[in-house]
């Protein structure tokens, strides 16, 4: 573990998955959950490792490009919604 208390490897394929998609999400680690939320929406993406988050966000990131304009600002009735939700409670 490093002094923020990341390990090196996480701090690396968090940097690597804000390098690629930050400028449409907003992306960070919880403890051991990686978080990424679509930027202006209160929509987010949760999943156990950096790989798994990043199939999420391109899935997200393809619907909001098929689905126009509407869903890809958040209106339209999916405000809030958490997509790709594969934590286990």
């Amino acid at each position: 573990m490093e002094s923020t208390g990341i390990a090196r490897s996480d701090a690396s394929a968090l940097a690597d998955l804000q390098l690629h998609w930050g400028s449409a999400y907003e992306i960070g680690l919880d403890g051991d959950v990686w978080l990424a939320t679509f930027r202006g929406t209160a929509d987010e993406l949760r999943a156990h490792t950096s790989s798994e988050l990043r199939v999420l966000i391109r899935a997200d990131y393809r619907y909001r490009q098929q689905a126009g304009p509407a869903r890809r600002t958040g209106s339209g009735g999916g405000q809030g919604m958490i997509r790709g939700e594969r934590m286990s409670l």
